[in-house]
């Protein structure tokens, strides 16, 4: 999967992957790929600040 890089769709897609994940329980799974999002504030390089509320979403 290929994240949004400007996140202007990327609760929508969080949403379709937790969505097939909850619908298919006895599947396994496994995501990858470039998903332009990081899961800690200290993950963020560059000028501007990490985005809190994405990051918590």
């Amino acid at each position: 999967m290929y994240g949004d890089p400007h996140h202007l769709n990327t609760t929508s897609i969080w949403q379709e992957v937790e969505a097939f994940v909850l619908m298919n329980p006895n599947l396994p799974t496994f995501c990858m790929g470039d998903l332009n999002n990081i899961m800690h504030l200290n993950e963020k390089i560059g000028p501007n600040p990490a985005n809190a509320a994405r990051i918590r979403n």
